[in-house]
């Protein structure tokens, strides 16, 4: 019997039965290929990738974030799959988040994520408009209440994702050519925008609870006004609520002159060397195909990687609108080695600054200083691969 043993992340809240698993019976009945499902919450499989390397107990096939894709390909984790997936004849097929590397590929899409802002619905957000930062503070102003949001996810990195969004916004762009650098006008003015509104309005005890989902419950409840997430909260805390008329989302708020929300998702790669190539690639092709994508990823709530696919289910999203112009216009991670050291860096800088709001010793000041001081750390990273 042949097998094979698939990694994967936990991608839904809230299911009886792991809608997962009906797909995997379903590809077992058309082809007999059994396959060994090990799943790891966000947090702790990139632990789980690397510790598979040094104890050789490594799967046949994983999905991964699609910005991993660069630095597992560069350690030789990855099968180059160009050629196995005739990948380019149907890149315009997809909405493709994973990078080319030297005109190589090395994961194949598989579910799209956006960054949103969910607001509830009451009588002063009726109607109002939440195009600019300055729109949203105008509505937390106008409020009687001063906690008020909170960063919605269940996993560190979609922190990232949020404060990229205010500095891409903001005019700026910290991941240039092979550099980082924080401190420039427009990237400052992003951080200081994305931390100053985090410090006056923010739920400030869940700033450092980010893991698991307490923070929905809260919001469910009643508590604030409005959270950052990600699309995939629509099919496993809205809708299981039965809150579809309680809450609306909108693109993420810009300066005035841009608005550049986070698209990403995930993607399946083949690990190097597996013994079954032949069958990883049969789950691949079946995972990525347009009736695997229509019942399992929008039975999960995440977006199809497929167009032809999203195109026919988008009307069943809750949000349809703020979801296609954030398709239009959002922004994904660059395809970069050293992104992933870079993330615990900026990682450990947020929860430093979130820190400081909980303790009261939050300013500009310090903020200002703590950027300038993050920048020598992210260039000895970058070094390290060669700029």
């Amino acid at each position: 019997m042949r097998k094979i043993r698939f990694w994967s992340i936990i991608n839904e809240q809230h299911s009886g039965m792991r809608s997962i698993d009906q797909e995997l019976k379903i590809f077992r009945k058309e082809t007999g290929i059994i396959v060994e499902l090990t799943e790891f919450p966000w947090r702790t499989v990139w632990d789980n990738i690397i510790n598979s390397i040094k104890e050789e107990n490594k799967p046949d096939v994983l999905q991964i974030g699609n910005s991993w894709t660069s630095i597992l390909s560069q350690i030789g984790y990855l099968e180059d799959i160009t050629q196995l997936f005739q990948y380019k004849d149907h890149i315009n097929d997809i909405y493709n988040i994973s990078p080319e590397i030297d005109k190589r590929y090395y994961s194949m899409p598989w579910l799209l994520d956006l960054s949103l802002l969910f607001i509830r619905k009451n009588s002063d957000t009726k109607g109002c408009r939440l195009d600019t930062v300055n729109d949203l503070l105008s509505l937390c102003r106008s409020q009687k209440e001063s906690k008020l949001f909170s960063f919605g996810g269940n996993k560190d990195p979609i922190l990232i994702q949020y404060l990229s969004s205010f500095i891409w916004s903001a005019g700026g762009d910290y991941i240039q050519g092979n550099g980082i650098d924080l401190a420039t006008a427009e990237n400052y003015t992003g951080i200081r925008n994305f931390f100053n509104l985090a410090q006056k309005y923010s739920l400030k005890h869940e700033l450092l609870n980010i893991y698991g989902d307490v923070i929905w419950d809260f919001f469910l409840k009643g508590k604030g006004l409005f959270t950052f997430a990600n699309a995939w909260v629509i099919n496993s805390f809205i809708k299981p609520y039965r809150n579809e008329n309680k809450f609306m989302a909108v693109v993420l708020p810009g300066t005035g002159k841009a608005r550049y929300p986070f698209k990403g998702g995930s993607c399946l790669g083949i690990v190097k060397g597996t013994p079954v190539l032949k069958e990883s690639i049969e789950f691949i092709r079946f995972l990525t195909g347009p009736d695997s994508q229509k019942r399992y990823l929008t039975r999960i709530g995440a977006l199809p990687v497929r167009k032809d696919v999203l195109h026919k289910v988008i009307d069943e999203f809750l949000y349809r609108d703020a979801i296609l112009h954030t398709l239009r216009t959002a922004r994904t991670f660059p395809a970069r080695p050293y992104w992933g050291s870079c993330e615990k860096i900026l990682l450990e800088f947020i929860n430093d600054i979130f820190i400081d709001i909980v303790d009261n010793r939050y300013s500009e000041k310090n903020l200002r200083k703590k950027v300038k001081e993050l920048n020598p750390f992210i260039r000895t990273v970058i070094d390290l691969w060669g700029r």
